[in-house]
């Protein structure tokens, strides 16, 4: 039984409850994930934060839009060249995408960067993909 069938459960907060859920649906019929529009909305008054440009790349591929994640994740690594993480996620979303030649720029970008970090883990990783690209 559906809480909102009882009339005795339609207190005000409840019936709230219920219409936030039924506007957290875009109109494309797939339900919003907060984190995401939360990141969106903190890179309208800061469209320089790097953090949130990779927080919001990195959500993206996890809903499965790897097209839009690599937009962000692109205009992530032009504020912040030396993201080296950030190269990582975007060569994934370029592969996933079909992009190969752009994902392959980016993942000599990427390697490089990772190296200079000294990020290891990054650069093993771009190198896994780099034997999977050639």
């Amino acid at each position: 039984m559906n809480v909102l069938d009882d009339p005795s459960a339609r207190t005000p907060a409840v019936l709230r409850q219920a219409q936030d859920e039924r506007q957290a649906y875009r109109v494309d019929g797939h339900m919003s994930n907060p984190r995401i529009d939360a990141l969106k909305r903190l890179l309208t008054i800061d469209p320089n934060d790097d953090v949130a440009y990779f927080g919001l790349g990195k959500s993206l591929m996890d809903e499965g839009e790897y097209a839009e994640a690599a937009e962000y994740l692109e205009k992530c690594v032009t504020v912040k060249p030396s993201y080296s993480a950030a190269y990582l996620a975007l060569v994934e979303s370029l592969v996933k995408i079909g992009r190969t030649d752009r994902a392959k720029e980016f993942l000599e970008q990427g390697h490089a960067v990772s190296l200079k970090n000294g990020d290891m883990q990054v650069t093993k990783k771009l190198e896994a993909i780099r034997q999977t690209l050639t």
